[in-house]
């Protein structure tokens, strides 16, 4: 599907591409796609992004969330960035002394983890890509992994801040 020549039309074009065996390895997607009116199926193109940003803050400009580092929809964690971004911005701003002391802290603990996520979202990306049913079954991220780095590290930072340790 990342070939704009062949991005569906209309709805029905796209309930049809969601029913094809293209998608067989999805049953989820293809029964909400059999109880959907064609009318209200809409389809476009996503696209891989570049990357974060290499700098995030320039003087007293701030960027956070999808401004420094868009990511696709794949692995669903956008939002969440945005927000782990605004958390750290206000440890950093409380922590540091001086303001550019600390955005420099901000920007040094978030470009490490951001671009992890980044990462592994453009690889659910590409995996989810592949054309062939047992080059995607192998290729694919193992969720247990992908859910310890996404939460476990977070809910173990901020059960000790909690604890006051």
């Amino acid at each position: 599907m990342n070939d704009p020549q062949h991005i569906p039309k209309s709805g029905e074009e796209a309930k049809a591409f969601m029913l094809s065996d293209e998608f067989k390895l999805y049953p989820e997607i293809q029964n909400v796609a059999k109880a959907t009116p064609a009318n209200e199926v809409f389809c476009t193109d996503i696209r891989q992004m570049r990357g974060p940003l290499k700098e995030w803050v320039q003087r007293n400009i701030v960027l956070l969330g999808d401004a420094a580092h868009a990511m696709s929809p794949a692995l669903g964690q956008g939002a969440n960035m945005a927000l782990e971004d605004a958390a750290q911005l206000a440890q950093s701003l409380s922590d540091c002394k001086s303001l550019e002391d600390s955005l420099r802290q901000y920007e040094g603990v978030r470009k490490p983890r951001v671009k992890k996520v980044f990462d592994i979202n453009n690889a659910m990306g590409r995996d989810a890509n592949e054309k062939n049913e047992d080059d995607k079954e192998q290729s694919m991220l193992r969720p247990e992994e992908i859910e310890r780095f996404l939460y476990e590290s977070k809910a173990e930072q901020a059960t000790a801040a909690s604890e006051g340790g």
